[in-house]
Parts: structure tokens; sequence; C-alpha cells
């Protein structure tokens, strides 16, 4: 691939993303969504990153594999989907305060509490308490996003 070829394509990758909105940017970086590489319709069609129709931001999903994992037991698609709603607010959220009252108030047992941390990527031990969960994912989300702003700053 020739140079003149990459930079087309970095060009591409940077204009899309900075056409995505602030959640749906916060989603990319958390791994809460991905960007997917497909063949467009048309071979000759160009894509524009300012056409909704050419995102290719999608979710990922639990079902990689046929066996699911203990802290992803999750019973059907609905549950999943209320679980990524879980995470999309906690990755909204501004302060650690907030974060934590959000998630002690939000009835979520520890197997799903796991289950919020896995999606984020966010290791927690199997025989972790809900209170130490519920620290860990505060800490791998909102923490997280409170150090950077600050060492962006500072």
């Amino acid at each position: 691939m020739e140079k003149s070829d990459i930079l087309k394509v970095n060009k591409l990758v940077f204009e899309y993303i900075l056409n995505l909105d602030d959640v749906e940017l916060k989603q990319l970086l958390n791994g809460v969504k991905f960007l997917e590489l497909r063949d467009g319709e048309d071979a000759g069609e160009k894509l524009s990153p300012n056409k909704s129709s050419n995102k290719k931001v999608i979710g990922k999903k639990l079902e990689s594999s046929k066996r699911k994992p203990r802290a992803s037991r999750i019973e059907n698609d609905s549950d999943d989907k209320r679980l990524e709603e879980v995470l999309i607010k906690l990755n909204s959220v501004i302060t650690k305060e907030e974060a934590y009252d959000y998630l002690k108030n939000s009835g979520l047992k520890v197997n799903e509490l796991k289950a919020i941390a896995k999606k984020a990527e966010i290791f927690v031990k199997s025989r972790s308490k809900k209170e130490e969960i519920i620290d860990k994912l505060v800490q791998g989300t909102v923490g997280v996003k409170i150090k950077m702003k600050i060492l962006k700053e500072g």
C-alpha cells in the first residue's frame, strides 16, 4: 500500500470520528461500540462520513462463543440492552458521587454488575462483593475520565 493510500484512509477515519456525537464517541472509547469495515452496496460508491447510513459503529455482543462466562449469565437480549444502557449512563456521569449513587440505587445484582464490568473491560475478582464491584466500575469509568481531564489540562 502506498503512502498516499494510507493518508486517504487516515483522512476518512478522522472525518468519520469527528462527525460522531459525544455519546457515540464515549461508547467507542469505552469499548461499548466498535468500528467495523463492511463492503458497500456499490463497489464504486464512496463512503461519506456525513451520511448517517454509512456509520458502522456496532455494539459488542456477549454471544461471541457458545458458552457464556459466569459473570455475564444474562437470560435474554432485553437484559443485555439494559446493562448496556447502565454502562452508557455510567459513562455519561460527571462525578464519582453521582456514579456511586446511580449504581447503588439501580437495583442491579452482583452478576449484572460483573457483566457490566466485563463489557467495560474492567477486571473484577470472581469473589468480589457488590460494594467492591461498584467501586471498581466507578474508578474504571468516571475515575479514568477525571484523571484524563486533569492530565490534559495540567
